[in-house]
């Protein structure tokens, strides 16, 4: 059996079939190691000019940075949807969505003859009638001679990070929430899903068996359309799926619906990369920062405040790739501790190449000192990004008094005893936090605690009076309608057994708060004394939960209850009595997924031996806030 390392991510081979459409989708005569290396290690034979759509834009841009684009011969990268001037010495590569619009400028385009010739490739497959109306639009317009090649991609999918990916479908938990949507835009929207989910499937050339809740849902609807979709591809002649399942264990694929663990959207998370989600928001793999300058930094004053954008990218930043999923006081005392570490090193270095102890030292010594200090430097440039992102997102939690409410919903989530009067002090109170923060705590207590109508109306007043003295009076109301009216969601919310086990920790998660006391420095210590109600995300997440009871066919659980489909096999969705566990896993959350689910499954993945391969992907990413507004919009 293949081990997790040996085996090429979802991210790898997404960046592999990126690299070869920018090749002209030239085949490597090696195997995928082989082609993944020299895709990246050779220069373009020939110039050209990249067109892409917003769409297919966000699918390049975790995966390709510029350099790479310039090495692949692409001297122009720009928007399908704007004025170009005609470069007629270069071919153009397009890649886009196969939308009736991008299919009318790409004819505009050749009819124009912008470029010398058009390959022309497509996020998935253009349907027969698209295909009809390019050919028949591309001869009345005279241009047939200008396309060069036509190709499908299967690529509609953003991979963010090795273990991560995302559909980038918006409004997509409104989209079979919201009454006001026909039932046609609905099968759109599965549509869609289905559609991106088995580009994935045909990118990683394998067929899982599919698993996902017995009820009318969403998650069902895309489950069989998906299994009948790959059947249809197993039997056609020239299908995507090539693997040989002979000696090859099979993965799974979970789906589910965020209306199964709402809470969980709205939560107020503790660790650095969901926590500065929250609180700056990570978009494509990007975070936008306000710093103040030191003197003379862009020509400033000194402490003036600018923005900046940082990349937030596992596969390059090796503190980001230890430290993402870790409890926020850890990552910054990790990011203390390396500053600490590298500047001694770099001071050493200094002290070796200076002065008349260098050459006693010997020419060898020498050179090895200066070879080290580049290296030195630029991880000490981004371990102050990380510094300058902790500030900011410091600077938001103790505004907002986030560890306040962290720890209230963490305890409501667990089914641990929560003080109602508490509950009542940050709801009422006007320097604690936002209305967003308190609408998210009042839901995660409707939708955790089992309260009564009494004590809902209690609480509920006090965020009314909190709300009435703001700006926004009616801010959110809509989206606490809808989760009163959709009252089913309640019980839904519940968190299981602890990871005490996978993680040999206890109770507490084995941190002793007199860690976060000792850590007296600076801005370490006004850290540590915000943080002190943080506690460690230990328990599985609902997502979590379900995700361990199938790979574990634990009794009793959603493993016998969740319809079971093989695309290979024609069946009623029965569970099938000889199984072995899955060591391969993909987890899909229709209607937003979010970084708090994303590192709780990571870490349950690392505490299994030998440690599972989970990837996690969604509709769309969003933040708790972003959740929270897309709530609000139902039914308006």
């Amino acid at each position: 059996m293949m081990t997790p390392a040996a085996t090429p991510s979802l991210q790898e081979k997404q960046r592999e079939n990126l690299l070869r459409m920018l090749d002209f989708n030239s085949e490597s005569a090696g195997g995928f190691a082989d082609a993944v290396q020299d895709s990246a290690d050779r220069w373009g034979d020939q110039w050209k000019v990249l067109i892409y759509d917003r769409f297919c834009r966000d699918i390049i841009s975790p995966i390709l940075k510029l350099h790479e684009l310039r090495k692949k011969g692409v001297t122009l990268h720009m928007l399908l949807d704007t004025e170009r001037d005609a470069i007629p010495d270069v071919p153009a590569i397009y890649f886009v969505e196969p939308t009736r619009e991008n299919l009318e400028r790409i004819v505009s385009d050749c009819a124009k003859e912008l470029y010398s010739s058009v390959h022309l490739n497509f996020a998935y497959p253009l349907s027969r009638e698209s295909l009809e109306y390019l050919a028949r639009a591309s001869v009345e317009a005279g241009c047939t001679s200008m396309i060069a090649k036509v190709y499908d991609q299967y690529t509609n999918f953003v991979s963010l990070e090795p273990s991560l990916f995302c559909l980038n479908l918006p409004e997509s938990y409104r989209a079979y929430n919201d009454p006001n949507v026909a039932d046609t835009q609905i099968e759109q929207s599965m549509g869609a899903i289905v559609k991106g989910l088995f580009s994935v499937l045909a990118t990683t050339g394998t067929v899982p068996v599919i698993r996902c809740p017995n009820n009318d849902g969403p998650s069902r609807m895309v489950a069989e359309q998906l299994s009948s979709t790959i059947r249809e591809h197993l039997n056609a002649r020239n299908g995507v799926f090539t693997e040989n399942s002979s000696n090859f264990q099979r993965p799974v694929l979970i789906i589910m619906d965020r209306n199964e663990d709402i809470a969980s959207s709205l939560y107020h998370p503790s660790t650095y990369q969901a926590l500065v989600d929250d609180i700056l928001t990570i978009q494509m793999n990007r975070v936008k920062v306000t710093v103040k300058t030191s003197g003379g930094e862009d020509g400033g004053d000194d402490g003036r405040s600018v923005e900046r954008t940082y990349d937030l990218d596992v596969t390059s930043d090796k503190f980001f790739e230890t430290h993402a999923g870790s409890l926020f006081p850890d990552a910054i005392d990790a990011n203390e501790e390396e500053m600490k570490q590298v500047t001694r090193k770099e001071e050493k270095i200094r002290a070796q190449t200076g002065g008349s102890d260098a050459l006693m030292n010997g020419t060898k010594d020498l050179v090895a000192a200066v070879d080290t200090l580049p290296a030195l430097v630029e991880k000490k440039k981004m371990l102050e990004v990380h510094t300058n992102i902790f500030h900011a997102a410091f600077e938001g939690v103790t505004k907002r008094h986030v560890p306040s409410y962290s720890m209230l919903e963490q305890k409501l989530i667990d089914g641990s005893h929560v003080d109602k009067a508490e509950v009542l002090q940050l709801l009422a109170s006007k320097e604690m936090g936002t209305l967003a923060d308190k609408m998210r705590l009042l839901m995660i207590y409707f939708l955790s605690s089992g309260a009564s109508g009494a004590e809902m109306a209690e609480f509920e007043n006090a965020y009314q009076q909190c709300a009435t003295a703001s700006e926004q009076p009616e801010a959110y109301i809509q989206a606490w309608k809808f989760l009163r009216k959709h009252s089913a969601f309640q019980r839904r919310a519940s968190v299981g057994a602890s990871l005490q086990a996978e993680n040999g920790a206890g109770p507490d998660g084995g941190v002793n708060m007199s860690k976060f006391k000792g850590l007296a420095q600076g801005f370490l210590a006004q850290a540590a004394a915000s943080f002190k109600n943080f506690l460690p995300e230990n328990k599985k997440l609902h997502v979590t939960r379900v995700t361990d009871a199938i790979c574990e066919m634990k009794p009793n659980t959603e493993d016998e209850s969740f319809l079971y489909l093989d695309p290979k096999i024609k069946a009623n969705g029965d569970v099938p009595r000889q199984r072995s566990p899955f060591r391969e896993v993909m987890v899909f959350m229709i209607g937003g997924g979010n970084y708090n689910e994303y590192q709780n499954l990571l870490a349950y993945a690392k505490g299994q031996q030998p440690p599972r391969s989970i990837w996690y992907g969604c509709t769309e990413l969003l933040n708790p806030e972003a959740f929270l507004h897309q709530l609000g919009s139902i039914g308006a």
